[in-house]
């Protein structure tokens, strides 16, 4: 994964309510080496407007379901 790729993912996890510690884990889980001070970095990199868009793509998945 590269630093686009993780960042996205942080994005979508966070959007869904995980937990830091818990994205680190399944980051980890991918072989994606990353502290958790890098891991706060990144989440503090996403701007609002990605999470608004995610949110809205989240509702729209769950309501097809």
């Amino acid at each position: 994964m590269n630093h686009e790729q993780i960042k996205q993912f942080v994005a979508e996890r966070v959007a869904e309510g995980v937990s830091l510690s818990k994205i680190q884990d399944e980051l980890t889980a991918q072989q994606v080496k990353i502290t958790f001070m890098e891991l706060r970095l990144i989440a503090s990199e996403i701007d609002t407007e990605e999470l608004e868009k995610l949110d809205k793509l989240i509702d729209k998945e769950q309501k097809k379901k």
